[in-house]
C-alpha cells in the first residue's frame, strides 16, 4: 500500500505540472491491485489481525479461516 501511495503522489505531481496522464493511470492500477490484496487478506483471516504485510503473511499467522 505504501508503494501505491507513493506512486499516486508522484504521478499527481507530474500530472499537475502538465505532464502526461499515463503515470497516473499506472498508479491507479497499482492502487487497485493493493486494494484487492487487502480485501483478500481480510477474507482469508477469521478475525482481525494487525501488521499483516501481504497475502503471503496470512500463511504464517495461526488465525486462518477454516
Amino acid at each position: 500500500m505504501k508503494l501505491a501511495a507513493a506512486c499516486t503522489a508522484a504521478s499527481l505531481f507530474v500530472l499537475f505540472l502538465g505532464g502526461p496522464a499515463w503515470p497516473f493511470r499506472v498508479a491507479a492500477v497499482i492502487c487497485a491491485g493493493a486494494a484487492v490484496e487487502e480485501i483478500a487478506i481480510s477474507v482469508r483471516l477469521s478475525k482481525p489481525v494487525s501488521n499483516i504485510r501481504s497475502i503471503w503473511g496470512t500463511r504464517e499467522t495461526h488465525v486462518r479461516r477454516e
